[in-house]
């Protein structure tokens, strides 16, 4: 018996080349992929070990189980390499080998090829889904917001920060300005973005996944649960709810703790306004948006390129469309019967925006950004940039706006008397008494 069983022994070479094959493109085609970053996180890596393919049934199938099927093909191809007496087990195996093959086709023209789409609109998911959540418990005992005081004066809706963070290589990925650099971003912060549409259906049941994910990593590896990370379930299903109108959006927390890291502020909250706004459009939510950038780098400015006289000129000049347009001209704007909180524990009775009030944040953070341009324009000994910008403050001060020339005037110098405690210098530059 044992004889007639081994009788059938035969080296099958069709077999052995296609096992061959098959796995040195599998090995060539992962490592080409390797190569590939999205927005600074390793593609090839999240492509084999994140990337989910959800199917009926409740069933999340990633590639690195798919990677695990072929295993499982070559280990039966090599068994039966050798029994080809077994006609129907060969002609079985033929037929998954050449599966496999055009899989693999597949895998290279639709993931290696070219970055996937899909994959990408993870990777964005699994980054910035539910950062923020319209819950706020603090807010209804009337407590001050998590968020600034210019935001809550801007009637930007109530909500809060989750625990969960961006990840370092993403600021490092925006520090570099580029066509493939401005395309992600434009992904990322576009009205059609997961930040903008996280309860659209496609989006829900993957942003729940990486949640799930991210709160599984965050238990394995914080021993203690006070110093974990964990973003609570009645957070991912209360994700922040952003302002539209006319085209225009109002520009999200994600984006303002993104820039907050970046080297290039300037140059990302500009290609931000012009984003998030409709083209030729002046209403509350430009102006709003307008206001946000320039308090927020007053706060938390650092990189060089907001110091650029053009960037100076571009918060000017884009500030004065805002205010002048017909919704804030006419105060149209009401705030929300739900978002009347005052940031400081009183009640806010007032059904309109405090347009004073607003202003007078704006300026004070505009001046503060343009006194330290003209300071390192001074350093430099460049001229005609300071000219620039003195003409800047010129312009703002003398345009009829809800505050008077007299009391931007007061607030100028009280912006720069403040100032030039550090910088005595700059008085004389400006050619002031």
């Amino acid at each position: 018996m044992l004889v007639n069983f081994f009788e059938g022994l035969e080296f099958n070479n069709s077999i052995l080349i296609s096992i061959i094959a098959i796995n040195l493109t599998l090995i060539g085609l992962t490592s080409l992929a390797e190569s590939k970053k999205v927005m600074g996180i390793d593609y090839g890596k999240f492509l084999v070990n994140e990337f989910v393919i959800f199917l009926p049934f409740n069933i999340k199938l990633k590639l690195k189980h798919w990677l695990g099927f072929f295993i499982l093909v070559n280990g039966l191809a090599i068994m039966s390499l050798f029994f080809t007496k077994y006609i129907y087990v060969v002609i079985v195996l033929s037929f998954v080998l050449s599966f496999c093959l055009i899989t693999l086709l597949a895998y290279f023209f639709f993931f290696i090829l070219q970055v996937n789409r899909k994959v990408k609109k993870q990777i964005y998911i699994k980054t910035f889904s539910s950062m923020y959540t319209s819950l706020n418990e603090k807010n209804k005992k009337g407590e001050k917001r998590s968020h600034s005081y210019f935001d809550t004066k801007l009637d930007i809706s109530d909500g809060a920060p989750t625990k969960k963070r961006i990840v370092s290589s993403v600021y490092r990925y925006f520090d570099e300005d580029s066509h493939e650099v401005q395309e992600v971003f434009e992904d990322v912060f576009s009205k059609s973005s997961v930040i903008y549409n996280p309860k659209e259906q496609k989006n829900k049941k993957i942003v729940q996944y990486f949640i799930q994910q991210y709160n599984n990593h965050e238990k394995m590896t914080k021993k203690s649960s006070n110093h974990s990370l964990i973003v609570e379930d009645r957070e991912i299903n209360n994700p922040y709810n952003y302002r539209f109108m006319d085209g225009c959006y109002d520009i999200s927390h994600e984006f303002f703790q993104m820039v907050r890291n970046t080297k290039l502020q300037a140059r990302w909250c500009m290609s931000m306004f012009y984003l998030s706004k409709e083209e030729k459009t002046c209403n509350f939510f430009t102006y709003s948006n307008i206001v946000r950038i320039t308090c927020n780098l007053g706060l938390y400015g650092n990189s060089e390129d907001i110091s650029n006289y053009k960037f100076i000129q571009f918060l000017m000049r884009e500030y004065i469309k805002s205010v002048s347009c017909d919704s804030v001209v006419k105060e149209e704007y009401k705030k929300r019967i739900d978002n009347v909180l005052h940031p400081f524990n009183e009640k806010d009775e007032k059904s309109v925006i405090d347009y004073a009030g607003v202003e007078t944040d704006y300026l004070m953070s505009f001046f503060n950004i343009a006194f330290k341009a003209v300071v390192n324009y001074i350093d430099e000994n460049l001229l005609r940039p300071i000219e620039e910008i003195k003409l800047c403050f010129q312009k703002i001060i003398d345009t009829d706006t809800k505050l008077s020339v007299d009391a931007k005037k007061v607030i100028f110098e009280e912006t720069l008397k403040l100032f030039e405690i550090n910088h005595p210098s700059i008085r004389r530059t400006l050619n002031l008494s």
